[in-house]
């Protein structure tokens, strides 16, 4: 580490790489807090919405431009709504060393490259963008292992998340996992068609990021509204849209848990990052809720959405022995789409597919483990509902879980994610008089990685954030299909079409 003697305000114009940024351990080591990560007095909300501070002398061997701040998270005053500002006290112990190109290190939420400095009064604002594990550590060994029980987790609102909510762009096409099997083609053959997103404007307004909260939260996005929570037996992510006229829409995925547990690891050696492994066991199902119906406005009532949603689900990890003096967060995330394709004044259509699974998933080694699945519900038989015209909806739910360092949502770390998309038509209860056609579509996919994983949404929104030149790459994700399925009832040529 450098501690450097000056003080600048001058923005970065060089190129800056974007890299994974992980939570690391080196083996053996004392438990060193004779400065740097004292959080001795932090209260459990402070601790847990900017995570445990690093060992004043971590046992990782760190790079030499990395500059720890000592008092942990009781050194930040604030922090901006999408956690790529942070105001530091300015009288703690590093800050006044901070030069841009610096990678700062304040606590396990608090780290990043600095891309600007600027005075608040006796404080310091530093903007910072995501750095990779290269960036931070040079030698190091991650080996975690321990049980995870959703219901103790706490819930961080990330208001400003860049990228947050995406619509459609007219005449183009970006397809989501299992979207693929849904009918193409013109709208009289029922197609729901996902096109690519753009960034919807952000809210005038910076906020700061809130203190983690003990209880679920539910935040509106427009029209929207979103839920994530956690208990001992389940994960969920809750997605409403309800207006007085129009469109009303309820998407529910609950991933069904016992005895939860990750082990993760990865080795750093001469900044060199091996295979990781991140791995989740105790996930034993997965369910896909839908129901939505359009009012007298018909088609016009229809919408697509991408949201990032803007809630975080952490543990924060102390600094100890066990992770070479640095602290982690242990973080579940969660995307969802959903697109709805009604036809006909007052339609309405609903299902529900719920599905086992056995085994872990994520990453073993840098190779992808895979669940074995099996169906507990049908999709094909829970679907319902009065369709005046041919109809369709797609929703798709991706959780993550992940050990890492960085800002709330930017948090990079060895990571394990299960992607389940789902899709539904049905034909015209108005069209032939012999049967009413009706096609359901799973697919569900194993991702894992160790690096920032960011959506092309997001990637734009950092762009017109961070400094110019600032460079964002990102480390490859592996995923692979676990099961792909069709099914159209009834199995007659009418309806194979």
């Amino acid at each position: 580490m450098r501690r450097r003697p000056a003080f600048s305000a001058a923005r970065v114009t060089a190129v800056l790489v974007v890299l994974p940024a992980l939570a690391v351990a080196a083996c053996g080591g004392p438990d060193r807090r004779s400065g740097g990560g004292d959080d001795a007095g932090v209260g459990a909300d402070l601790l847990g919405t900017y995570g445990y501070g690093p060992d004043a002398e971590p046992a990782a061997t760190l790079q030499d431009d990395v500059v720890l701040i000592a008092g942990g998270p009781a050194a930040i005053r604030s922090a901006r709504g999408d956690g790529l500002q942070w105001v530091l006290d300015g009288d703690a112990d590093g800050v006044a060393g901070l030069q841009v190109g610096d990678v700062m290190f304040a606590s396990a939420s608090a780290v990043g490259r600095v891309a600007e400095l600027a005075p608040v009064g006796d404080d310091v604002a530093v903007t910072i963008s995501p750095v990779g594990l290269a960036e931070v550590v040079r030698d190091a060994t991650i080996e975690i292992d321990r049980a995870l029980d959703p219901g103790t987790m706490r819930y961080q609102v990330v208001p400003d998340l860049p990228g947050v909510v995406s619509e459609p762009d007219l005449g183009t096409t970006e397809g989501i996992a299992g979207a693929e099997g849904v009918p193409s083609g013109d709208a009289a053959a029922g197609a729901v068609v996902l096109p690519a997103v753009r960034l919807l404007a952000a809210p005038a307004g910076a906020v700061d990021l809130p203190p983690s909260s003990t209880t679920q939260v539910e935040v509106p996005l427009g029209d929207w509204s979103v839920t994530a929570s956690g208990s001992s037996s389940r994960l969920s992510l809750k997605l409403e849209h309800d207006v007085t006229t129009g469109l009303k829409a309820g998407v529910e995925t609950a991933f069904g848990v016992e005895d939860l547990r990750i082990q993760g690891g990865v080795t750093v050696s001469d900044s060199i990052l091996g295979d990781a492994t991140m791995l989740i066991e105790g996930l034993r199902s997965v369910s896909v809720t839908f129901s939505a119906g359009i009012g007298e406005g018909g088609t016009a009532d229809n919408e697509s959405v991408r949201l990032e949603v803007p809630i975080v689900l952490t543990i924060p990890i102390p600094p100890s022995p066990a992770t070479g003096g640095l602290p982690l967060n242990l973080t579940v995330t969660f995307k969802a789409l959903a697109s709805t394709a009604l036809s006909g004044s007052n339609s309405t259509l609903l299902a529900t597919g719920r599905y086992g699974l056995a085994g872990p998933i994520g990453l073993r080694d840098g190779s992808l483990v895979t669940p074995e699945l099996s169906v507990q519900q049908s999709l094909m038989d829970s679907i319902q509902g009065l369709t005046l015209g041919p109809s369709g909806i797609v929703v798709g739910t991706s959780v993550q879980v992940q050990i890492g360092i960085g800002p709330p949502a930017f948090s990079a770390g060895p990571y394990g994610k299960l992607t389940t998309s789902i899709g539904v038509t049905q034909g015209s209860a108005l069209g032939s008089p012999l049967v009413t056609c009706q096609t359901g579509t799973l697919d569900m996919k194993v991702a894992g990685g160790a690096s920032l994983k960011l959506s092309a949404s997001v990637n734009r929104a950092l762009e017109r954030l961070l400094p110019p030149g600032t460079n964002l790459e990102y480390g490859v994700e592996a995923s692979t299909t676990v099961l792909t399925r069709s099914q159209t009832t009834p199995d007659v040529p009418l309806c194979r079409g």
